[in-house]
């Protein structure tokens, strides 16, 4: 119920900005794709932390306020996630895939015709995932095997906040745009150690403070 109220109060904001746009003049719209470069921060990690791929689309609208300052809200599909290697006896290699719809707002200050940089909060709602495990020896020279699961929306910690800092250039129609998301909060939630189905002997909770991160390329097409 939180995730849903939070959705429709993020549509809400969305369906304000695009009256307003549409109102007082839209500057530019569009779409982008492109390629994500995603990980994860974290204190304390079991063991290496290594950065996955995955595809970013995109929807938007610019309003320009004036000559220097815009506004561009976005809805997008974008993938997240990480690898995370753990070396002993056995190697094992955990792969978190994190899909998301995200819609970001972004302040746009234009610092010329073609260049501009932006800097803007974003909310993320978790659609799907799935964990994949790779296990071998010896670091690598012998292949055990690999098993893949869906992940759970309970699993994940959602709505994500992020904050979004980038530069864009643009050339008649097309722009290219990179950026940095910094996620604001941890993935997972605490894990009850009580709950397993196991007695460790302790009621102490875990926390996995996993927050998202990524660099994204772009390329977009303005209508």
């Amino acid at each position: 119920m939180k995730n849903k109220m939070a959705f429709f109060f993020t549509l809400l904001i969305l369906g304000y900005f695009a009256n307003f746009s549409l109102a007082q003049g839209i500057s530019s719209k569009g779409v982008k794709a492109g390629v994500n470069f995603a990980s994860v921060h974290a204190e304390d990690t079991v063991g290496e932390i290594r950065t996955i791929a995955g595809l970013a689309i995109s929807g938007f609208l610019t309003y320009s306020v004036n000559n220097i300052f815009a506004l561009q809200p976005e809805v997008m599909y974008t993938k997240k996630g990480y690898s995370e290697v753990i070396e002993g006896t056995t190697t094992s290699k955990i792969t978190e895939s994190l899909n998301y719809l995200e819609i970001p707002l972004l302040c746009i200050f234009s610092l010329s015709d073609k260049v501009n940089l932006f800097v803007g909060p974003s909310i993320s709602f978790f659609t799907s995932g799935q964990t994949e495990l790779e296990l071998s020896r010896l670091k690598g020279m012998t292949y055990l095997g690999s098993d893949t699961e869906d992940i759970k929306s309970s699993d994940i910690i959602s709505p994500d906040y992020s904050a979004i800092l980038g530069g864009s250039f643009s050339s008649g129609k097309l722009v290219i745009d990179i950026r940095y998301s910094m996620g604001l909060k941890s993935i997972y939630p605490k894990i009850d150690m009580s709950d397993l189905s196991y007695d460790l002997n302790t009621n102490v909770d875990v926390d996995f403070d996993y927050k998202n991160r990524v660099i994204q390329l772009m390329l977009g097409y303005c209508f």
